[in-house]
């Protein structure tokens, strides 16, 4: 009987993007557990973060750092 297990092989690199805070707001307004939250909650959830962005990252755009990660799998 032959070898059984899996075979890999994986790179990966790192990249920055660039946002906005309006761009990176609407990104947030995406995830699934935003889209459950009543209007109100939404509202106060967005003003909140644009407050934080505003504090925290003044200057725009927002640079994000990013990884790609790659992964070759193959069942034997």
């Amino acid at each position: 009987m032959g070898k059984s297990g899996w075979l890999t092989a994986g790179w990966e690199w790192e990249y920055s993007i660039a946002f906005s805070h309006e761009y990176w707001l609407g990104r947030i307004r995406t995830l699934s557990w935003y889209t459950l939250l009543s209007e109100a909650q939404k509202r106060e959830i967005s003003d909140r973060l644009q407050e934080l962005l505003a504090i925290r990252y003044p200057d725009e755009p927002i640079s994000v750092p990013h990884v790609c990660s790659v992964a070759v799998l193959k069942y034997l």
